[in-house]
């Protein structure tokens, strides 16, 4: 710990983790997560779909979304991606007309999925990080839904740039899934404030600067 200079943390959760662990405060800096911003062409009109970008594994909330999918039959929801869970899940979801699997897609394809969708959705039950999905999803201009774990909530202030409610609470996820589909102009209020949030906090060049 001692040989140390500085430490990054991508969140204030992480630092205060570091810090209840020995590390030095005044060692710790926080620097959240970073991306291309330019590379995203921003689409704040609202779009057709939900849409969940990530690994199918429990740790990602899934049982939870889809279980609010059921709760809210006319709200789509499309996810990207594979994992351990992807047979269970698609077999819970067979039933569920509004719910539809993507599979694994190319960087370029998931860009294009984030343009044309109404919000990300990020149902986590375990803390994360400063996920890349919200980042990704922000500078195309999209609002998220996302539980409020680890350092998650962080990105969402001052500011809102989405809605969060508490992990595995498949009907508070139903109630904001039923909140952005009936209220298009929220979604494009919160995805204008979510691109400049982007663009102000989280752009790759920025983020080289101050390192």
């Amino acid at each position: 710990k001692q040989s140390l200079d500085v430490i990054i943390a991508p969140s204030r959760f992480v630092r205060d983790r570091l810090v209840e662990g020995g590390f030095e405060a005044e060692r710790v800096r926080v620097m959240p997560n970073a991306i291309p911003v330019a590379q995203y062409q921003p689409s704040p009109e609202p779009g057709d779909y939900l849409l969940f970008v990530g690994r199918l594994s429990y740790e990602k909330g899934l049982p939870a979304l889809l279980a609010a999918a059921k709760q809210a039959p006319d709200v789509p929801v499309w996810l990207v991606g594979d994992g351990p869970l992807r047979a269970e899940l698609e077999q819970q979801a067979a039933a569920l007309a509004n719910v539809r699997f993507l599979g694994s897609q190319p960087h370029d394809a998931v860009r294009q999925l984030l343009r044309g969708c109404r919000a990300l959705v990020l149902p986590s039950t375990v803390p994360e990080n400063c996920p890349l999905s919200v980042l990704e999803a922000f500078a195309s201009g999209k609002p998220a839904i996302a539980t409020c774990v680890g350092g998650v909530p962080e990105l969402f202030e001052p500011e809102p740039t989405g809605l969060t409610v508490p992990p595995d609470d498949p009907a508070a996820l139903a109630t904001a899934m039923r909140q952005f589909w009936s209220d298009p102009d929220l979604c494009w209020h919160l995805g204008t404030q979510a691109r400049i949030r982007a663009e102000s906090r989280h752009d790759l060049a920025d983020y080289v600067r101050q390192l």
